[in-house]
């Protein structure tokens, strides 16, 4: 069996401690995940998106994890 763990799931962490997506890599890897669950709330680098998905891609390609999801968040209630 593979174990996924989510980014939502250490959302208190990753705002009390201000970890990127690679620190959550990192983590998830620590704790022997195969897989990660991605939110596109904690994107940090608004101007150069390109290189922070390039510092991503390459964390979880050195950490040997995988995406098994990736979820955005929507209000479809308010304007």
């Amino acid at each position: 069996m593979k174990i996924s763990v989510s980014m939502y799931s250490l959302a208190s962490t990753i705002r009390k401690e201000n970890w990127s997506i690679v620190d959550f890599i990192d983590y998830a890897s620590s704790i022997s995940s195969d897989w990660v669950e991605l939110l596109d709330i904690y994107w940090t680098n608004k101007e150069d998106k390109y290189e922070e998905i390039g510092e991503v891609l390459t964390a979880l390609k050195s950490c040997q994890l995988q995406v098994s999801a990736y979820d955005i968040m929507n209000n479809f209630v308010k304007e």
